[in-house]
């Protein structure tokens, strides 16, 4: 989740390289499932169930930086100052939704937007790291910090550090933003650029920070996500950029 100028995010259109075709301009933010390939790189997912390297739909929840809620603002406005952005879950009613600033930005399915069953009753955040490989055995799928090369560019070759079972949290752009590089492995997927796919993990063009960040269990309803708001405002809005 995060903010992409990605032309297969923003777009719809098959990914590239060429800086022309993936402009700041057309950023937008944006949450979407990703694949693990192996222990190294991932991946989107196409809506056909494909791996998501040269196909062009993908699955995704977006809003465009240039929308904007009944309070006149949008995701943009996250160049020049602090936003309090909100992403709910809500299984149940089969919904998520973007807020921003307190306000509702927009909505979608969770089927629609992750391509998962209305009966599906969670979203597997962090994930298990454990997968069944191409050859039908068990790999541990995801990735491992090299803590015994710390000093060397292949670092990041290997991710952030796991957990015991799941997945780690990866907040910031440290990992996903501008991090294209050539893992090395020939033999299972030539497409792979390192943590993410070819052609994906552009810088977005915005370089900022995370004043806060909270988890809940439950989807927060937009009273409570006000309240939030109005809390915090005082403080991260008259921070001097």
């Amino acid at each position: 989740m995060g903010f992409s100028r990605d032309r297969q995010v923003t777009s719809d259109l098959a990914p590239n390289n060429t800086p022309d075709d993936n402009p700041t301009e057309r950023m937008c933010f944006f949450a979407a499932p990703t694949i693990s390939y192996n222990t190294s790189g991932i991946g989107f997912i196409a809506t056909d169930e494909a791996l998501c390297t040269d196909q062009n739909n993908m699955y995704k929840f977006k809003v465009d930086l240039d929308v904007s809620g009944s309070h006149g603002r949008n995701f943009g406005d996250v160049s020049g100052q602090f936003m309090h952005v909100v992403y709910t879950v809500d299984p149940s009613a089969n919904k998520m939704s973007f807020y921003l600033d307190g306000v509702e930005m927009a909505s979608s399915g969770i089927g629609a937007a992750f391509g998962l069953p209305t009966s599906h009753s969670f979203l597997a955040l962090p994930t298990w790291y454990y997968g069944e490989d191409l050859d039908g055995s068990i790999e541990k799928k995801s990735f491992e910090y090299n803590l015994t090369s710390t000093n060397q560019t292949t670092d990041f070759n290997y991710g952030p550090k796991l957990n015991t079972n799941t997945t780690p949290w990866v907040l910031g752009g440290g990992y996903t933003d501008g991090f294209l590089k050539w893992t090395g492995h020939p033999t299972e997927l030539p497409d792979m650029d390192g943590f993410m796919s070819k052609y994906h993990g552009k810088v977005s063009g915005l370089y900022g920070y995370l004043g806060s960040t909270k988890f809940y269990s439950k989807a927060l309803s937009l009273k409570e996500i006000q309240k939030n708001y109005n809390a915090q405002e005082p403080y991260f809005k008259n921070i001097d950029l």
